[in-house]
């Protein structure tokens, strides 16, 4: 039904976000990325109310057309930010999956992939250090684990700077710097994470 909307209404940004929309609930996350690039790239917009009888309910009742149009747009933004969100989620889901099924050694690429799609993903940037951990439990007891605990450290810290007010990653950081005994930087990361 959307699609055949989209077609008939190639310029309205609401009608093509919604059938994005209708896509990605459906888990068609990739047709659906193209329907909101083809939204982004529209360039004189048509009116929304005009073309979609349900629009602009919440809207007050004189908005104007531009209005409506920044209404659509900030719309479009949100349906964006929620299929990457689920498009992330699969793929950390695959992941980890790899990791269980094939061992952590054939995830740890896929998961820095993962990390460098979805930067703004704190669980995304979280991926390759957590695939690092496993790999450094599944080393044998006795053998020195610092080289792969720096390691996570520097994916940390990669990510710290990428998501600089994430608390989840700010107090990972502060674990494992107190892991590799730097307690000092620990209580620093610690008090920069309040």
């Amino acid at each position: 039904m959307y699609g055949s909307a989209a077609k008939a209404v190639p310029d309205c940004i609401e009608t093509t976000t919604a059938h994005g929309e209708s896509l990605s609930a459906s888990k068609e996350y990739s047709l659906a990325e193209s329907q909101f690039n083809r939204a982004l790239s529209i360039a004189r917009p048509l009116d929304p109310a005009i073309h979609n009888i349900s629009y602009g309910v919440s809207l007050p009742e004189k908005a104007s057309k531009s209005q409506r149009i920044t209404a659509a747009r900030e719309r479009l933004q949100r349906a964006i930010d929620i299929n990457n969100n689920a498009c992330c989620e699969v793929d950390v889901e695959r992941v980890l999956s790899i990791a269980k099924s094939s061992g952590v050694a054939y995830a740890v690429h896929r998961a820095a992939a993962v990390a460098t799609t979805f930067p703004k993903s704190a669980r995304a940037q979280f991926l390759p250090t957590y695939v690092a951990l496993d790999l450094a439990k599944s080393i044998e007891p006795d053998a020195d684990k610092e080289e792969v605990l720096q390691c996570a450290l520097k994916i940390m810290d990669s990510a710290a700077k990428i998501s600089d007010h994430s608390l989840v990653i700010a107090l990972f950081r502060a674990g494992l710097m107190a892991v590799l005994h730097d307690y000092a930087a620990a209580e620093d990361e610690c008090c920069r994470a309040h």
